[in-house]
């Protein structure tokens, strides 16, 4: 077996089934077991010279990373769009931060921008027919 601890997001143990993401693992050929199993009797799963505190710490970073990117992923997208009386200047900002800015804000910044908040983004085009008949 490993005697090094694995840290995975498809988390699984042989007796524990589904895990937390990045949950300390073992691997024995092929079967997997949690830490809390190995611990009862580390010799029968023939894991030595562990680092428990260590290993836990790493367990958490791993995991604080997860659920940080998680609650990121699920925070409110707020967008405003500024523009001056002029009409010569336009600026975006997302949660309050300038993401975009100049004379105009074309498309392809929006895709880019869209691309990065990790939404799916298909372009493509048809014929001015179809455009006009409503068939997209």
């Amino acid at each position: 077996m490993s005697a090094k601890p694995i840290f995975d997001k498809e988390a699984f143990c042989e007796h524990c089934g589904d895990l937390e993401p990045y949950s300390m693992t073992f691997n024995d050929d092929g079967v997997w077991w949690c830490q809390w199993c190995v611990r009862t009797d580390p010799e029968e799963y023939g894991v030595e010279n562990v680092n428990w505190e260590e290993s836990q710490e790493q367990e958490k970073q791993h995991q604080a990373k997860y659920y940080e990117s998680k609650v990121k992923s699920l925070s409110p997208k707020n967008f405003e769009f500024i523009t001056c009386e002029a009409g010569d200047w336009e600026v975006l900002k997302l949660n309050g931060e300038i993401v975009a800015e100049g004379h105009s804000i074309n498309r392809h910044q929006w895709v880019e921008i869209l691309k990065d908040l990790g939404c799916n983004f298909e372009e493509r085009e048809i014929s001015d027919e179809d455009m006009e008949m409503g068939e997209y």
